[in-house]
Formats: C-alpha cells, structure tokens, sequence
C-alpha cells in the first residue's frame, strides 16, 4: 500500500469517527447510518490495510472500536449480513 492510499484509508476511518461524535451527541443514529454505510463500514474495518492502521494508530481512532461493537451488536440483533472476512477487534 502506498502512503497516499494510507492516507486515503485513514481520511475514510476520521469520516466514520466523526459519525461516532455526531452519534453520540445524539445527532445520528445506528439505523440511518447503517442504511447509508453500514455494508461499507464492515467491508473496511475488515480489510487488512485497515487493520494494519487501526493497530498502529489505536489511540488516534479509538472512537472506532465503540461503533465497531455497537454497530456489530446492531446488525446481529437486526438479523442484516456482516460481510465475510468479520475479524474481532
């Protein structure tokens, strides 16, 4: 992966923890972001150059890890595909 594609991968991982934000203080929920982004939110977490960046940058896009679980508890309640490739982290 080149630096600029690592960029580009971190730039599409702030935009999601910026949703966390907006979730948290109410201002998005779980069921509207899923129906926008929910299939490509998993598809990137579980991409490997994505878990390269998540472990080197932890404390950077911690806010990643609680809308990784709530959203995976959501989807599993609703009953909706977690694309193949589901890694726990």
């Amino acid at each position: 992966m080149t630096e600029e594609e690592a960029t580009g991968l971190r730039s599409y991982l702030l935009f999601f923890c910026k949703m966390q934000a907006l979730r948290r203080d109410g201002l998005l929920d779980l069921v509207g972001m899923d129906r926008m982004f929910g299939y490509r939110f998993f598809i990137a977490m579980h991409d490997r150059h994505v878990q390269r960046i998540l472990r080197a940058e932890a404390g950077y896009l911690e806010q990643l890890y609680p809308l990784y679980n709530e959203w995976l508890t959501f989807r599993k309640k609703e009953g909706t595909i977690i694309p193949k490739g589901f890694l726990h982290i």
